[in-house]
């Protein structure tokens, strides 16, 4: 066996064991949202997000009301994109959850305190 040969083997490991990783972390993915693999790939957050609450209200015996889409030439073919509900007027005693996935910090990573590595406070060295 050449060099070369030896070489080609071990590129073609590596991308294999980088697939399996991949596809683990991926399998483990659908098993906390439910929703389909292909959903991975081909949808956004806010489907994986709404899964899981419709997930957990269904535990609890709540249902979540289906809204029909309407656009602003009325009908349904066009742009799919966020879900933005119009605002009920009205004084609310109970928090209102909201969730935001476009802007450069989601209210999820507000929420649970989360921060990207960026931004991390490291020790000062020397002192």
């Amino acid at each position: 066996m050449t060099i070369a040969q030896s070489l080609t083997e071990i590129v073609f490991l590596l991308i294999l064991s980088n697939n399996i990783v991949i596809f683990s972390l991926m399998n483990v993915i659908v098993k906390v949202t439910g929703v389909p693999m292909s959903f991975l790939i081909s949808r956004g957050k806010q489907i994986k997000v709404f899964s899981m609450i419709l997930r957990k209200c269904r535990n609890v015996q709540l249902l979540v009301p289906t809204l029909r889409k309407t656009f602003s030439g009325g009908t349904d073919a066009g742009y799919e994109g966020a879900t933005v509900l119009d605002p009920i007027k009205a004084y609310y005693e109970e928090p209102i959850a909201t969730l935001d996935f476009a802007s450069r910090y989601p209210s999820i990573m507000q929420a649970c305190n989360l921060c990207s590595p960026p931004s991390l406070l490291l020790p000062m060295q020397g002192s």
